[in-house]
């Protein structure tokens, strides 16, 4: 049988006034409720929230009050005028023969005691507080004497949560926040109560903002469901307008979902009154988890902003994030219970933290799936080489710097760092597939190192580019990424990434979102002897007005998105920020951006980027890349000067030059060993890149299916 579904409601009070939590923590508190004085929120309640409990039960209440060393108000009412006041005591230890209470303010008028009549003993409890109607057996200045009934009620009553502020129309109440199943909203108005209780419009919403020290910590939209008057207090139960609240807008793509066993934990303070709130989750994802608890010990609302919460994953992974309220639903399971789930979106979080959440979500998922795990070393270059992605001639490049790349590689796989991301797959522990990620500039991460084994080339390329299209897509909400853009580079005749990247693009048919560059590759040789420009050729470091050109130039011959991913649309073109993370490492990265000109006239732009010998196994992070702006009058000498002239930003007696565009290299008669082409995709326009990249991924799986039909 299937739980009906509800919403929680939630009164709202207009009362005279409000007994303040504060007054209840004074030693003597005076109450008229005759004259319109403070309202007792004891006296709010109704005759639902009165239960018996036992002796036992009392006494075992009492005792934890005294071992947490807190106080007890009792409650007095004045023979003459009605008048109450609030007196506090310290209970001691307590057995089943009674309670005993030593006053907490020394020598109480025993003359004030003789005209009051005592009502109840007030027990704090969580945010809550118990009323209990008990005899005397002695009272005087020192302390008071009760006697324990086998069975007692007690009335539950709550205290103050956090100030709210309440509008509709001209109407403003200012009041505060009390739990009442699953709350009371006591309101303290500015002005006559009754006269505003009849003003509030029934069809009309309201806006409630709550409150904590004085900040707004969330406000929202409430309906009213019922107006109704208990004991002359005005209520209105509400519920919110809405349960849900989108953190983005809906996608074609959804992140992968998984339970985890054993089940994680999130816990927090609650943004209202900063009590500590604990949950269980249900599912989790990349890009935010669900999880349900009771909704009478906590209550959020949709669209709620909650910091520092501590998500803690298979008993020793403990993340800290921030999160967003973004639905919820309740469902009864009895008479008085119900269970609520929530959803919550990722709103902020280390890319530390985030990486391990991906790591084992996909594992979970798919667990011959690894995501940035710790690799042997031996397996990995075993891989490269059995795959053919090291080939003779790549192989013969980079011989004599062997030993400086392994170092590389070492950290770049084991010790796990911000600038580097990695996927496997694995079948039987042995890898069959590869792809890694490298932030190479501020907000662009390059996309290389593609492998498969032969016996499982397609299906193992796929898996891992399924695995990278995850990670990227749960990226797109976090701006600790820095993953504004992905890049990568790839020869046209490769048509395993002409498929999946540069189909797309031509599919798409939007350069702002995705777009393709050719660049010509040779490598170029230094040239010992000293070189100089003709007169009238400048080369210098780019100017601002230097890049505001080349943005011109590059918009009206692509359109496309290299240079924003490049970083070339500020003035900022050496910023530190990335060169600091390499170095941490003990790596090296750097970036230089010249400008050649002839007179004022800007002819190309040269980029120069210098990384450790191949981080990326083309060496493409270690190469000038070369914008012809103007090719009319720039003859290719000119730039092989400019050539020698930055050759002493590398270490090595060659490097990779990549020039854009092509026809500048055919109209000079470049020779060239190959053309690469740059895909570029913005992440923030990504969805239908991962709708395209999952039907290649289904059609696949169906292909594969297919093959293991019997005849």
């Amino acid at each position: 049988m299937k739980h009906g579904i509800f919403k929680s409601n939630f009164a709202l009070i207009l009362s005279a006034f409000y007994l303040e939590k504060e007054m209840k923590m004074t030693d003597t508190a005076v109450v008229n409720p005759q004259n319109s004085g403070f309202i007792n929120v004891f006296q709010f309640q109704k005759s639902e929230e009165q239960i018996t409990i036992r002796k036992k039960v009392l006494v075992n209440k009492i005792n934890f009050l005294n071992f947490k060393g807190e106080v007890v108000s009792l409650v007095f009412e004045s023979t003459n005028d009605g008048k109450v006041i609030f007196l506090q005591a310290y209970p001691q230890p307590c057995t089943d023969s009674g309670l005993i209470c030593y006053w907490k303010s020394a020598n109480i008028d025993s003359g004030l005691l003789a005209v009051h009549r005592f009502r109840k003993l007030l027990l704090p409890e969580k945010k809550q507080a118990l009323g209990v109607t008990l005899e005397i057996k002695k009272i005087d200045s020192d302390s008071v004497h009760f006697h324990l009934p086998e069975t007692c009620v007690i009335v539950k009553s709550y205290e103050s949560i956090c100030d709210i502020e309440f509008y509709q129309g001209d109407i403003g109440i200012k009041g505060c926040l009390v739990q009442l199943k699953p709350f009371t909203i006591a309101v303290l108005p500015d002005s006559d109560p009754p006269r505003m209780f009849k003003n509030i419009d029934p069809e009309s919403t309201i806006r409630l903002s709550f409150l904590n020290n004085g900040e707004v910590v969330f406000e929202s939209e409430f309906q009213i469901i019922k107006m109704e008057q208990i004991n002359k207090i005005n209520y209105l139960n509400v519920e919110p307008v809405n349960d849900i609240v989108p953190r983005f807008p809906a996608k074609l793509s959804r992140s992968i979902r998984v339970a985890i066993c054993p089940t994680p934990e999130i816990s927090f303070l609650h943004p209202f009154d900063g009590k500590l709130v604990r949950m269980t989750v249900v599912d989790l994802s990349g890009s935010g988890f669900s999880a349900a608890t009771k909704h009478i010990e906590v209550a959020l609302f949709a669209g709620m902003e909650i910091s520092d919460i501590k998500l803690i994953i298979l008993e020793s992974i403990e993340i800290t994030c921030d999160i967003q309220v973004v639905h919820r639903t309740i469902e009864k399971n009895g008479k008085n219970t119900c269970d609520v789930t929530y959803g919550f979106a990722f709103t902020k979080m280390s890319f530390r933290d985030f990486t391990k959440i991906q790591e084992i979500v996909h594992q979970a998922e798919y667990p011959n799936a690894r995501v940035c795990n710790i690799i042997d070393m031996d397996e990995l270059w075993q891989f490269f080489f059995e795959s053919g992605f090291i080939y003779s001639t790549k192989y013969r490049i980079f011989n004599a710097n062997k030993n400086n790349i392994k170092e590389t590689y070492k950290t770049l796989y084991t010790k796990n760092p911000e600038i580097a991301k990695h996927f496997i797959h694995l079948e039987d522990g042995q890898i069959m597939g590869h792809i890694s990620m490298l932030q190479f500039y501020e907000n662009t991460w390059l996309i290389h190192h593609h492998a498969a084994l032969t016996s499982t080339r397609i299906k193992a390329g796929v898996l891992v580019l399924r695995q990278i299209s995850n990670f990227i897509y749960n990226t797109i909400w976090n701006p600790a990424c820095h993953m504004e853009y992905l890049i990568c580079y790839f020869r046209p005749e490769n048509r395993f990434p002409a498929y999946f990247f540069g189909q797309y693009a031509i599919e798409y048919k939007n350069p702002k979102a995705c777009s393709t560059d050719t660049f010509i590759y040779t490598t170029y040789q230094k040239n010992k002897s000293n070189v100089q420009l003709p007169n009238a050729w400048k080369l210098s470091k780019a100017s601002t007005l230097d890049l505001v050109e080349l943005k011109q130039f590059y918009k009206q011959h692509s359109g496309g998105l290299l240079i924003n991913a490049f970083n070339l649309n500020k003035g900022n073109t050496e910023s530190r920020f990335l060169e600091e993370k390499y170095n941490k490492l003990g790596l090296q990265k750097e970036q230089y951006v010249y400008s050649l000109k002839s007179g004022n006239q800007l002819k190309a732009v040269f980029l120069v980027n210098t990384s450790d010998f191949s981080i990326n196994m083309s060496d493409l992070t270690n190469s000038v890349q070369i914008i012809v702006v103007d090719s009319e009058d720039l003859p290719k000498e000119n730039i092989h000067h400019v050539l020698d002239i930055l050759s002493h930003h590398f270490r090595s007696y060659s490097f990779p030059i990549l020039i854009y565009p092509e026809s500048y290299a055919q109209e000079e008669s470049i020779s060239y060993e190959k053309r690469y082409v740059l895909w570029v995709m913005k992440t923030a326009i990504s969805d239908p890149y991962f709708k395209h990249v999952n039907k290649i991924i289904n059609r696949v799986s169906a292909q594969k299916n297919k093959s293991r039909r019997p005849n």
